[in-house]
């Protein structure tokens, strides 16, 4: 190959200008090419030019490298010059996934599934754990999470053929991705249950499901936990009585939809609890459960909700929550000067958050009067959407509101968006995002340059003082807005403005549809959409605390047949325990070869801590650190230490 032509030569020359002009410091750059900008396939043509380029210049050179060649350079000719920053870049280009908010929710979801379901197998099956399937089923669901969404003509031809077909492939991915959780856990299952419970096809990581008339409640976290759980009205016919694995009755109450529900206390980590239903009403005070006083009660004349926790008060004109009071003390955490409540539904018409309208036609019922779940559905209409029903629940004895959004949105291709509002009364509230790695603040722990705009949480925000405050937990979206609504109003050639900082606050809003890219996501979605929230009010802000609420409202207590001698037993006593309690195992999972099992822990403490590991394989098993893929590095004698916010991934070898 000649020399090359000066059209080949200009853009390298002239970007090498560029950074000279701007005084970029280092020897090396790193440059990424590919046909067409951006997305576009490699170039085979590639190494010609390089070659003629060296071939023709002493300076700069251009070699072809992978990413963690350049980087490794890089690092040995300029580590120690290279300037430090902590904190997180919040991109910008999230928000699309809005546009396909319930199939975005369906993903979210098989995610959340899928973690108890390698669980449930690390503590009943091991030895037969199907890794390749599991495989199949996190592949699926990351296919689905890849950025690219569908057509380029997806907004301005979304009904053409290709931008149809592109959507239906994508689409397929998370469905498929959500047989396959269910049949991981269907086959788990059906190990314990066999022909004996034929037909009783169950989701068992939904907490569904149960043979017989007794059943285990498994806990698939590493802390103990008391929750609600619910029984299938053809597998609780016996009656309403239910008792612990003690012979002590144990709350109860049968719902409207015919499932019982029960109140499962103190399940221990890695572990489970049995309970059998018996003939006899439901038991809703007395002597017993130490929760057994505990009442929730609902009132739709009212519009109040009430349990020895907490009190709720519902505005008529919105629907919106206008009072969440924490009893003792009593405090107030809504803020009625940013909206009219919490759990506001606000719709877009077009770009400006200005316009946002609300509903009308606010309809107050009861579905559940208590004693042990209690609850009231706000039906209204809704710009946007066809419906809008919003059931807000409390449950006796427990400290927390659970709320489901049910909305059929309308096809609208005008530009539109949905939020919900969560206007909270948390006077020098500090707000903290958990974005997987860490409880991150806005603005204070952000790189320069980042996103102020939305955030893609896990699922947890807190805003706390240092007296008190509410941990929100979003499930099903996982974008948010702090401060205020995103604007897409355009201000000069159709480009919009966006924020540059983020001034304290406790106005937090769920961004939760919208459909305003021109390109590649979706022009419109109708049909349900399912939005579930949580709200917990406390004392002060513990990382500990706002992180396994987030957890356990998304990865609830499994309820699984309980047959005599089957592999449930084992579960009787943890499988694994962690200590000190500011360390979470946030996943474990067989390894691929049956050996032993590969653990996940985080330290949430915002100080170093020495980890300890008990129960049936933190006493006896061998362990070592290991990489993502369970692949053994350095040997571990007894207690390791954890830095702050440090994530570590280990290898429990079954004691030979």
């Amino acid at each position: 190959m000649g020399p090359l032509r000066l059209e080949k030569q200009r853009p390298i020359l002239e970007y090498a200008r560029r950074l000279a002009d701007t005084g970029y410091p280092y020897s090396m750059v790193q440059v990424r090419y590919t046909i067409g900008g951006d997305n576009g396939p490699p170039d085979d043509r590639l190494p010609d030019v390089v070659r003629a380029w060296n071939e023709q210049y002493e300076s700069p050179r251009l070699m072809i490298a992978t990413t963690q060649e350049m980087f490794e350079e890089f690092e040995r000719r300029h580590g120690g010059a290279i300037p430090e920053v902590r904190g997180d870049f919040t991109p910008y280009w999230e928000d699309g996934v809005a546009s396909t908010a319930r199939d975005t929710a369906l993903n979210r979801g098989t995610a959340e599934r899928l973690v108890p379901a390698e669980t449930l197998w690390a503590m009943l099956a091991p030895e037969d754990y199907p890794a390749e399937a599991f495989y199949q089923a996190w592949r699926q669901v990351i296919l689905f999470d890849e950025h690219t969404w569908g057509a380029a003509e997806s907004v301005s031809n979304p009904d053409s053929e290709n931008a149809r077909a592109q959507w239906a492939w994508k689409e397929a991915l998370a469905l498929d991705a959500r047989r396959r959780a269910e049949a991981l856990v269907d086959s788990l299952r059906q190990r314990f249950v066999g022909t004996r419970d034929v037909g009783a096809r169950a989701d068992a990581a939904n907490g569904e499901g149960i043979g017989g008339f007794a059943f285990d409640v498994v806990n698939t976290c590493s802390w103990p936990r008391t929750e609600l759980v619910c029984v299938p009205a053809e597998r609780s016919r016996a009656g309403g009585l239910v008792r612990d694995d003690a012979g002590r009755p144990v709350p109860s109450q049968r719902l409207s939809t015919g499932q019982l529900a029960v109140l499962a206390e103190d399940v221990p980590p890695f572990a489970s609890r049995r309970y059998s239903i018996e003939a006899g009403p439901a038991l809703a005070s007395g002597s017993g459960s130490p929760r057994a006083e505990s009442a929730a009660r609902a009132d739709g004349r009212a519009g109040r909700l009430e349990n020895e926790w907490l009190a709720v008060s519902i505005d008529p004109e919105t629907g919106a929550i206008a009072s969440l009071r924490r009893k003792m003390p009593d405090i107030e955490f809504v803020d009625r000067t940013r909206g009219s409540g919490l759990n506001e539904y606000l719709y877009v018409p077009g770009r400006s958050p200005g316009e946002a309208q609300g509903v009308r036609g606010v309809r107050i019922s009861v579905k559940e009067r208590g004693p042990l779940v209690a609850s009231l559905v706000v039906e209204s209409d809704a710009p946007g959407c066809v419906r809008l029903s919003r059931e807000i629940r409390l449950t006796g004895g427990l400290g927390h509101l659970d709320l489901l959004d049910l909305l059929d949105k309308q096809r609208v291709r005008e530009k539109e968006s949905v939020h919900v509002a969560f206007p909270f009364r948390v006077p020098d509230g500090v707000v903290r995002l958990d974005l997987g790695w860490a409880f991150v603040r806005p603005e204070v722990d952000q790189i320069a340059g980042s996103c102020h705009d939305y955030f893609c949480v896990q699922n947890t925000v807190d805003v706390s003082n240092r007296e008190c405050g509410v941990t929100l937990v979003s499930l099903d979206a996982p974008l948010v807005e702090v401060g205020a609504m995103t604007d897409e109003t355009p201000v000069t050639r159709g480009l919009r403005a966006w924020r540059t900082s983020i001034t304290p606050t406790q106005m937090i809003y769920s961004y939760a549809m919208n459909n305003y890219w021109h390109t590649n996501y979706k022009a419109d979605q109708e049909g349900p959409v399912e939005l579930r929230y949580a709200l917990r009010p406390h004392g002060s802000f513990a990382a500990t605390e706002a992180k396994r609420f987030g957890i356990e409202r998304s990865r609830p207590l499994v309820v699984f047949p309980a047959l005599g001698g089957s592999a449930t037993e084992r579960a009787a006593e943890s499988l694994l325990t962690v200590e000190p309690a500011e360390v979470l195992v946030t996943s474990i999972r067989p390894a691929g070869d049956g050996s032993g099992w590969v653990v996940r822990l985080q330290n949430l403490a915002a100080e170093r801590r020495t980890v300890r590991l008990g129960g049936r394989i933190g006493r006896t098993g061998v362990l070592s650190r290991s990489d993502p893929f369970g692949e053994r590095q350095e040997a571990l004698r007894g207690p390791f230490e954890m830095l702050p916010d440090e994530i570590v991934t280990l290898r429990v070898e079954r004691a030979r």
